[in-house]
């Protein structure tokens, strides 16, 4: 498995959930690349959709290429 989302009202609460995975992951022996870790974000592009702030949106570059008439 390579993507790992929490999901949270809060940032508190992100901070608080973050912290839990992280100390269960040390817990197992499951490390991560820091470089490839993204902390604290509002919007995350998935699946060809971008979830966040309570919506659920295309990502822009699947918008223009249907506009063009290009499949992506």
């Amino acid at each position: 498995m390579d993507k790992f989302i929490i999901l949270a009202r809060t940032m508190q609460e992100l901070e608080e959930r973050t912290i839990r995975f992280l100390k269960i992951a040390e817990k197992h022996n499951i490390c991560f690349k820091r470089s490839k870790c993204n902390f604290n974000m509002e919007k995350i592009p998935i699946l060809g959709v971008v979830v966040g702030k309570r919506q659920v949106q295309m990502e822009q570059d699947k918008i223009k290429g249907s506009r063009n008439g290009r499949r992506q």
